[in-house]
C-alpha cells in the first residue's frame, strides 16, 4: 500500500514537469513565427493596405501582385473597396453615364461581371410602357473609367430611373457579391428621350396584316394577291357551323380557386363581365422576341379572319399605332417588383389592355400562354375543358392555337348580333342545360373547326 502511494506520487511529478516543458516550447514557437514575419504576416500575399476618409480597405496590390498567388485571391469580391473608389456623374445633356473606379480596374476588386440595371420607381398602375426602361447593359471590367449612354424611353407616365451596379466574382460562391445603388435619374430634366420600335420582320408578317402595308412596284402583285385571298377569308365566315348553345353556356362560365381542396372549380360569369373589342387591333411585340412569335400570331390572325371577320387585326412597326401592346421578358427581380409575377404566372393580360408574357417559359409552353392571353384581351374568359387555349385544368393539353372550343365562343361573341341567343336562333333551355352540364359544353365539337385549327398551326388547308 505505501509502495503505491510512493509509485503514484512520481508519476505525478513526471506528468507536471512535461506539461511545463510542452507549454514552453509552444511558446517559443509563436515568438519565434511572429519574429520572423512581423506585422506584414496579417495581411495576404499580393494586397496592400490603403486609407480613404480615415477608414482602411485591404486591396489588391496590382504592381507588386505576385504572379504565384494563389487563385484562391481571384475569387475574392472586394466589394466595400470598388465602392470607396467609386466616383460617378450622369449628363443630362446627352444621357451619358460616367463610371471611374480610381486607380484599379474592377477586375483587381475580383469583379468578373459587371452590369447597371435601370429600374424605374414603382407604379401603382401597370402600364406597359414602365417596363421599356427596365434593362440591363454589360459593362468591361477591365477598364479604370467608363463611359456609356442610357436609353431613356418616353413613355405615357414615366417615372424616375434608379441605377444599380451589380457584380459578380469567377465562382458561382462570389455570384451577385455586389449590388449598390449608384444614382437616380429625374425624368423630369431629361431633354433627349429614345423612341420605343416593335419588333419586326417583314419577311414573316404578311403585307396585308400590317396596319399600314408597304407598297412598292415589286409589291403590287404580291399585295393586290394577298388582299383578294383576304376578303375570301373574310367572306368564308358564313360556312363555319352554326352558333351553338353549348358556346353560350361557357362564355356564362369561369373559374374559381376552392381554397380548401386547392383546385379550380366552375363558377358563373357575373352579370356584365363580358367584354369584347370594339375596335381594330393593332399589335406590337416588345421585348425578347422571337421571330417564331411572329410565325405564331401570323397564323392565329388567319383564323381570326375568318370567325371574326368584323374585326381587322393587324400588327405594326410604329408605336404609335399599337393598341394592344404584348411586352415579351423575363420575370426578374426588377421586374416581379413591379408586376408581382415570380412565381404567380407565366403571362397576364391586364386592363389597360396590354399582355405580358415571361420570357422564362418553355418554347412550346411560351406559344400557349401568348395564344392564351390574346384570348383574354379578345374577351374569353377561363374554362376547365381539357383541349381549350383557355384552359386551368389540371389535365389540359395546352394547346398553343384556339381549339373549337375557343373558336365556337369567338363566333358567338362577335356574331355582330344585338341579342346573341335570339339573333341566333338558339334554344334557350338548352343553354341552361349545357350550363347544368358545362362539362358536356366541352365535347361539342364539329369537324369544320379542324380547318381553323390547322390554319394556326401553319398547316396547308382548302381554304383560300
Amino acid at each position: 500500500m505505501n509502495k503505491s502511494k510512493f509509485l503514484s506520487s512520481v508519476l505525478i511529478f513526471w506528468i507536471l514537469g512535461w506539461i511545463y516543458f510542452g507549454i514552453e516550447q509552444v511558446q517559443i514557437s509563436i515568438d519565434y513565427k511572429f519574429s520572423q514575419h512581423g506585422e506584414e504576416s496579417i495581411y495576404e500575399p499580393g494586397y496592400k493596405v490603403i486609407e480613404k476618409n480615415g477608414t482602411k480597405f485591404l486591396i489588391k496590390d496590382t504592381k507588386n501582385f505576385a504572379e504565384d498567388t494563389p487563385t484562391i485571391q481571384d475569387e475574392k469580391c472586394f466589394t466595400e473597396e470598388l465602392l470607396a473608389q467609386l466616383n460617378h456623374a450622369f449628363d443630362y445633356e446627352n444621357n451619358q453615364l460616367y463610371l471611374s473606379f480610381g486607380e484599379n480596374t474592377p477586375e483587381d476588386y475580383g469583379i468578373h461581371k459587371l452590369n447597371i440595371q435601370l429600374e424605374p420607381d414603382f407604379q401603382y398602375f401597370k402600364n406597359n410602357d414602365m417596363l421599356h426602361n427596365i434593362y440591363t447593359i454589360d459593362l468591361p471590367t477591365d477598364q479604370h473609367a467608363v463611359s456609356l449612354p442610357i436609353d431613356i424611353y418616353q413613355t405615357e407616365k414615366i417615372f424616375d430611373i434608379s441605377l444599380s451596379l451589380n457584380g459578380s466574382g469567377k465562382t458561382n460562391y462570389q455570384r451577385d457579391c455586389l449590388t449598390s445603388k449608384v444614382t437616380k435619374i429625374n425624368t423630369n430634366i431629361v431633354k433627349n428621350f429614345s423612341e420605343i420600335h416593335p419588333y419586326f420582320s417583314k419577311e414573316i408578317v404578311m403585307n396585308i396584316y400590317m396596319n399600314e402595308p408597304t407598297i412598292t412596284a415589286k409589291t403590287e402583285d404580291t399585295y393586290i394577291r394577298e388582299y383578294m385571298q383576304y376578303q375570301q377569308k373574310r367572306l368564308s365566315y358564313k360556312t363555319l357551323p352554326a352558333p351553338h348553345e353549348a358556346a353560350v353556356a361557357l362564355l356564362k362560365k369561369d373559374i374559381t380557386k376552392n381554397t380548401e381542396s386547392d383546385n379550380w372549380e366552375w363558377s358563373d360569369v357575373r352579370s356584365g363581365i363580358l367584354h369584347k373589342r370594339n375596335e381594330d387591333t393593332v399589335i406590337g411585340f416588345y421585348g425578347e422576341v422571337r421571330n417564331s412569335d411572329l410565325v405564331l400570331l401570323s397564323n392565329v390572325i388567319d383564323a381570326l379572319t375568318v370567325v371574326i371577320p368584323d374585326l381587322r387585326i393587324t400588327y405594326s412597326n410604329d408605336h404609335s399605332q399599337v393598341n394592344l401592346p404584348i411586352h415579351i421578358s423575363p420575370c426578374t427581380k426588377e421586374i416581379d417588383y413591379q408586376l408581382g409575377c415570380k412565381d404567380e404566372y407565366s403571362g397576364a393580360y391586364f386592363s389597360s389592355d396590354w399582355i405580358f408574357i415571361d420570357d422564362n417559359n418553355s418554347k412550346e409552353y411560351r406559344k400557349h400562354v401568348i395564344v392564351h392571353e390574346l384570348g383574354h384581351a379578345l374577351g374569353l374568359g377561363h374554362n376547365l375543358c381539357r383541349d381549350s387555349a383557355m384552359s386551368y385544368a389540371h389535365y389540359s393539353t395546352d394547346p398553343s392555337f384556339f381549339s373549337h372550343v375557343d373558336l365556337m365562343q369567338l363566333q358567338i361573341l362577335y356574331t355582330g348580333k344585338a341579342n346573341i341567343i335570339s339573333g341566333n336562333n338558339l334554344d334557350e333551355e338548352k343553354i341552361e342545360y349545357y350550363q347544368e352540364n358545362i362539362s358536356e359544353a366541352c365535347s361539342v365539337k364539329n369537324s369544320a373547326w379542324l380547318e381553323l385549327i390547322n390554319l394556326q398551326l401553319g398547316i396547308n388547308t382548302t381554304r383560300s
